[in-house]
């Protein structure tokens, strides 16, 4: 269960409170994260609420100002047990909360210095930058630079996961590269999202009664189901949870 500090702050500790007693009573090992977190006031919230991991995104600082703060960081969230995830490099797009990024400003993650930064701050994840975007990607081919993947997974402790943002929109071929290069934490957020919105614009069928207000949500959550079982289906994530 995945939330941003916009969400965070809307919802408040009810909502904060509800993910977290979903993660714990759920039938299929579950963690809450907070995403994109560039204040460590949010990221301390999420610790003491008992959140299992965060994204300490402080990528669009220079590279000495990320790591050291990344440390802090670390440092914080591991004498609870919770697991950090940073990121060096910038994506392009936007995500919810946040100014874009526009596309001049997008830097890719240089592998020498991913392997050193993970070295220095001893994070649990990476999020990598290879041509990935957050949102929606412009027509045509998308092309990401797997070779340079392949150099930050070579590079970066063996210990350090690695993970990718802006997966809507890619092809079944290029995730399943990415996996074999050492991907394994992957976000999906622009097609779940649309597939809810999708659902709550769908008609009623003619000819039957009109649906409640319950049954509309209900259908909408019933779509971004089915999306992210797909997604797990490529992802080869299903049917392993025991």
């Amino acid at each position: 269960i995945q939330l941003l500090p916009p969400a965070m702050k809307n919802g408040g500790p009810p909502l904060v409170a509800a993910c977290v007693a979903a993660s714990r009573t759920a039938k299929v090992p579950i963690v809450v994260h907070l995403d994109h977190a560039s204040d460590t006031r949010d990221i301390e919230q999420a610790v003491e609420a008992g959140f299992h991991s965060v994204l300490a995104d402080f990528s669009h600082l220079p590279l000495d100002e990320n790591l050291v703060l990344t440390k802090e960081v670390v440092s914080l969230a591991h004498a609870s047990n919770v697991e950090v995830e940073a990121e060096i490099g910038r994506l392009a797009g936007a995500e919810d909360g946040a100014l874009p990024v526009q596309d001049v400003e997008a830097r890719m993650t240089d592998p020498e210095l991913a392997g050193i930064f993970v070295k220095k701050t001893k994070v649990d994840l990476l999020a990598v930058c290879i041509g990935n975007v957050h949102g929606r990607y412009l027509p045509g081919p998308v092309a990401l630079d797997l070779t340079r993947l392949a150099s930050i997974r070579q590079s970066v402790d063996e210990e350090c996961m690695l993970a990718l943002h802006g997966v809507s929109g890619l092809s079944t071929e290029i995730i399943k590269a990415c996996i074999r290069r050492g991907v394994c934490k992957l976000n999906v957020n622009t097609e779940v999202r649309q597939a809810y919105v999708q659902s709550l614009k769908s008609p009623d069928k003619p000819g039957e009664k009109p649906r409640d207000l319950s049954q509309i949500l209900s259908d909408g959550q019933s779509a971004m189901e089915f999306a992210i079982e797909a997604k797990m289906k490529i992802f080869g994530s299903d049917g392993k949870a025991v």
